[in-house]
């Protein structure tokens, strides 16, 4: 924010680009450089994560963007939090970028690893308390080629905890493949 105003300034109207830098040793670095990978209708990258995919030989990007109508530019209208992802070789050219999870409601924050050949996904769901007993919990997700399975990881495991189906299906997945 840097004194330009207030958090749903920043949402509506942050960067859409990720900072780069680049090493050949992870000791000496490159200056920073901003990357655009947002659409038009993003609101802003929020917490962008990267990972090589080796079926693809590409990196994956994701973020998190508040996306907007096309028809609303100056971004005035209600929505909310999803993640989206890009891939890209060199981190100069990016693909258009997809929307990657999206609950309909706000989600943030995701995160990816890969054991023995299955993708794991947490990403953080936004929801308050008050919205959802399962708001500020986090999503976790499996993937061995593709397809996501769900489920959540409670604060109170008699409350929150479940599988769900419909979670996997509004979850768009990129590779794996």
């Amino acid at each position: 924010m840097y004194g330009n105003g207030t958090w749903d300034q920043v949402q509506r109207t942050g960067s859409k680009s990720i900072v780069v830098r680049e090493s050949a040793d992870l000791v000496n670095w490159s200056a920073p450089r901003l990357a655009r990978v947002s659409p038009d209708t993003a609101g802003k990258t929020w917490a962008p994560e990267a990972y090589y995919d080796e079926s693809l030989g590409k990196f994956v990007v994701f973020w998190a963007s508040k996306l907007y109508s096309a028809t609303d530019p100056n971004h005035t209208g209600t929505t909310y939090n999803q993640m989206l992802y890009a891939t890209t070789s060199d981190f100069l050219t990016f693909s258009v970028p997809q929307v990657w999870v999206d609950k309909g409601y706000s989600t943030i924050d995701s995160t990816l690893t890969e054991h023995n050949g299955t993708y794991y996904r947490f990403t953080k769901d936004e929801r308050s308390s008050s919205q959802s007993a399962c708001g500020k919990f986090v999503l976790a997700e499996k993937s061995a080629k593709g397809r996501w399975s769900s489920s959540r990881t409670p604060r109170n495991a008699g409350t929150c905890s479940s599988t769900s189906t419909a979670d996997a299906a509004t979850s768009r997945s990129p590779p794996p493949t």
